[in-house]
């Protein structure tokens, strides 16, 4: 079997901090592994303004949503790289399928 090079977990607003991610962090520690972050961000609402109101203000919203997760990832993945993890991490816009 091939040793684990990356590691991709998937991040959700609602549970910024889950299981899944402290497993994925340990795992990453005991394999030597790069951690990836990734976030897809979705509110139906905001997809829903562009046809209601205006499609500047939905750009404006989404945004400021993905700001604020990019944001969030930074700080966890900068935590994860002064414990010694090589992360990467990226915030997207994406409609759940």
């Amino acid at each position: 079997m091939a040793p684990i090079k990356r590691i991709v977990v998937l991040v959700e607003t609602s549970a910024l901090d889950s299981a899944a991610l402290r497993r994925a962090i340990d795992l990453a520690r005991a394999a030597d592994a790069q951690l990836y972050l990734l976030m897809c961000v979705f509110d139906p609402m905001v997809e829903r303004a562009a046809t209601l109101a205006n499609a500047e203000l939905q750009r404006t919203v989404r945004d400021h949503l993905l700001d604020q997760s990019r944001r969030w990832l930074d700080a966890r993945a900068a935590t994860l790289r002064q414990q010694g993890l090589r992360v990467e991490q990226e915030a997207c816009w994406g409609q759940p399928g």
